[in-house]
């Protein structure tokens, strides 16, 4: 199960075949019951509403919700308003670029801590050249 974790396009590959398993099935079913009151307009539009809520669902919880995060703390980082470290379980492209705000985070935080180290320093020494 890891090789569907690692990509969004095999998560969405693997999505598409189970939906063609799934309408293959029901078209399998349909073709043996008879739906002489019911026009097949209507069995069509009622697969394509369903196609579209699940596939809005699942974008919504395999791209946009992890984007959402990430996109929050860079935000607040850019912004100077506190930020939080990203923690994710997630192998995928999301993952790599939480650990990315977080390696860009935890170096501006060192580099900032080294900057007023370095100003404390020198305005000890303007003091002890007075």
């Amino acid at each position: 199960m890891n090789f569907f974790r690692k990509s969004l396009l095999r998560k969405f590959a693997l999505l598409l075949a189970i939906l063609a398993a799934v309408g293959i099935g029901f078209g399998a079913v349909f073709e043996r019951i008879s739906f002489e009151r019911v026009p097949s307009s209507w069995i069509y539009a009622g697969f394509l509403v369903f196609f579209a809520v699940f596939s809005f669902f699942t974008f919504l919880r395999a791209v946009h919700r992890p984007f959402q995060k990430v996109l929050r703390e860079m935000k607040a980082m850019l912004t100077g308003k506190s930020y939080n470290k990203i923690y994710t379980d997630r192998i995928d492209e999301w993952a790599v670029a939480a650990h990315f705000f977080n390696e860009v985070s935890k170096n501006l935080d060192r580099i900032a801590l080294t900057v007023q180290e370095g100003e404390r320093m020198s305005s000890e020494l303007a003091i002890a050249a007075e």
